[in-house]
């Protein structure tokens, strides 16, 4: 077949290695293409500090001259230290057919062998920060915004290879139509005449310093979570600023105890429709037809609702969803992907069913060994 890995090398292949899927999912109706300038920035070493604590490196299959394939692999000294554990991560990983594939994987492992990795897990684009996990189930629409999209022959191709399944992620959808009234607007009312916790909005006059609010409630929140990684001031900052232009304040609540922020939420719309609609580039004209195309998006996505070990169990968890509900359902958003939680996370997906959310998708991390 003629097919080569090449190393990405330069600003140029850089872009040609995010913009590879637009080629390989031409006339799937469900893909939704990258925002390019987004993407190129997370992966350049100058502007992410994520390479401050971490290597990665990109590859691109050729085939007869042209782009076939992709793929990245890393390995973040934040993780290693954390967990203590030697880990490699493979993502990014898009193939033409299951020779490619292992043409792929291959490159990947030898790279993280070099590296000192002594197993792989994946996809998972840089860390278990940014995008991960392969759809399994779920191919009956177009993802919802940060979450992946592949089409269903990619988990037989990284099977054979030697990959066995880790951990499943699930995404959870409520629906107005489905759930009816506010299914926690009682225990809500109960948890505020008896616990003194003020809900309010994400200040955006004083964002930096909200977002370092958020961050600590973040790596203590999520801290026992498999396959955590605490993130520095620098890289939260980072990757908050770009959903600073999506934040709604009433949609982002803080929860508050005695003037201590200890819970929070956030949500916001889902913009893939949008991204569709510009085709993935914001400029010179795209933000129009992005802009017209947002204004009637109706569903959104919960990214994250957390609470401080120390103050769970008092139903603040009740109070946010309750919030984000009721605002949501205020600014005419009538659907919810809620993404993703862990499927063994049994604390926070049986209040969830129990509500009326479902298990609509399912995303796998594989893992392998590399000895």
């Amino acid at each position: 077949m003629d097919d080569q890995v090449l190393p990405v090398e330069g600003s140029r292949a850089l872009r040609t290695f995010v913009d590879l899927p637009r080629m390989l999912y031409q006339g799937d109706p469900n893909f939704v293409p990258p925002l390019t300038g987004e993407e190129v920035k997370k992966l350049d070493p100058g502007k992410n500090p994520f390479f401050r604590h971490a290597r990665a490196a990109f590859w691109i299959l050729w085939r007869k001259g042209r782009p076939a394939g992709r793929i990245s692999a890393s390995r973040d000294r934040t993780y290693d230290e954390f967990h203590g554990e030697e880990a490699g991560f493979f993502g990014h990983f898009e193939a033409p057919d299951e020779e490619g594939a292992r043409l792929l994987l291959e490159t990947a492992r030898e790279w993280l062998r070099r590296e000192g990795a002594r197993f792989v897990r994946g996809p998972v684009s840089l860390s278990t920060n940014y995008t991960c996990g392969l759809l399994v189930e779920g191919f009956d629409g177009p993802p919802v915004v940060d979450m992946p999209y592949n089409p269903p022959s990619y988990a037989g191709w990284i099977e054979s290879q030697g990959f066995t399944k880790a951990k499943d992620l699930l995404s959870l959808l409520i629906d107005e139509k489905e759930v009816g009234g506010n299914p926690l607007q009682e225990l809500a009312e109960k948890v505020r005449r008896r616990t003194p916790v003020r809900l309010r909005p994400l200040d955006k006059k004083d964002f930096r310093g909200e977002i370092e609010g958020i961050r600590n409630i973040y790596n203590e929140a999520w801290s026992e979570n498999w396959g955590f990684v605490p993130l520095d001031r620098e890289e939260f900052q980072f990757l908050a600023h770009s959903f600073k232009p999506l934040a709604d304040p009433d949609l982002c609540p803080i929860a508050e105890v005695e003037g201590e922020p200890v819970g929070f939420a956030l949500l916001i719309p889902d913009v893939n429709p949008a991204i569709r609609a510009c085709r993935g580039r914001l400029l010179p004209f795209g933000f129009l037809p992005f802009l017209w195309t947002l204004r009637k998006v109706k569903m959104a996505r919960v990214i994250l609702l957390g609470v401080k070990k120390a103050f769970r169990h008092r139903g603040i968890e009740a109070l946010l969803i309750d919030h984000v509900f009721r605002k949501g359902l205020a600014k005419g958003f009538h659907r919810a992907d809620l993404s993703w939680i862990l499927e063994d996370n049994r604390a926070m997906l049986r209040p969830l069913i129990k509500i009326g959310a479902r298990v609509w998708r399912r995303f796998r991390i594989y893992q392998s060994p590399l000895d």
